[in-house]
């Protein structure tokens, strides 16, 4: 988490999936302090966002998590990259009733935190979804057993790229050695033509061997 001095925020930037739909994501603040903290939540943009609640109080070790709804996209942003910020205001509050003048810099001292606003694609929010995950469950069991998954499954998809890289390569090699055998045989004699395929065949086989034993050692190192 991060945040002021009041109130920690999680996550440091809201990301967005880009869709042409209305999307939204979560947002959790957090009071550590022993004190009643207002906050106040403001966007750069707001006829682009929805947030509920946008204002309150939290009570002493507590948090709250807030929704925040982005319109639906029509373009698509130049490096899906957007200039939009969320600004999240909070004040040591002295009563329970909330009001916005409370976060009046005049009034009062009030801690801001910016926060960021980014557009990702489907893919990568969820890689980043896991790897946040993974980071917040770090050494305990259920990270190590997910970290093994994770490790397992791309093994996996590398050695089956791998073998089709190579089925694709010996079907290629084979292809050209039978054009080449059909050319051979309307140019030279029978008993040269079979030591001609015999070559052929030798260098095929000996190719896709080293090949293979490539491929191999790559996966196991």
């Amino acid at each position: 988490m991060v945040g002021g001095e009041v109130l920690d925020v999680h996550p440091s930037e809201l990301r967005f999936p880009f869709e042409v739909k209305e999307l939204s994501c979560s947002l959790q603040i957090s009071n550590a302090t022993e004190n009643y903290v207002g906050f106040n939540v403001k966007a750069t943009n707001p006829d682009n966002y929805s947030v509920q609640p946008n204002i309150g109080i939290l009570g002493p070790q507590s948090t709250c998590d807030i929704k925040v709804r982005i319109r639906a996209q029509t373009e698509i942003p130049l490096n899906m990259k957007c200039k939009d910020q969320f600004l999240i205001q909070s004040t040591v509050a002295t009563t329970k009733n909330i009001t916005r003048q409370m976060f009046n810099s005049r009034t009062g001292t009030v801690d801001v935190f910016k926060l960021g606003v980014l557009y990702v694609t489907p893919t990568s929010l969820l890689y980043s979804k896991i790897t946040d995950w993974l980071d917040e469950n770090e050494g305990t069991f259920g990270g190590l057993f997910m970290k093994g998954i994770t490790i397992g499954l791309l093994f996996l998809m590398f050695w089956y790229l791998m073998m089709k890289l190579l089925s694709l390569i010996w079907s290629l090699t084979f292809v050209i050695m039978m054009f080449v055998i059909k050319m051979i045989k309307s140019e030279v004699s029978d008993k040269v033509e079979g030591w001609i395929v015999k070559c052929l065949a030798t260098v095929c086989i000996h190719f896709s061997y080293v090949v293979f034993r490539r491929v191999t050692n790559m996966s196991i190192t």
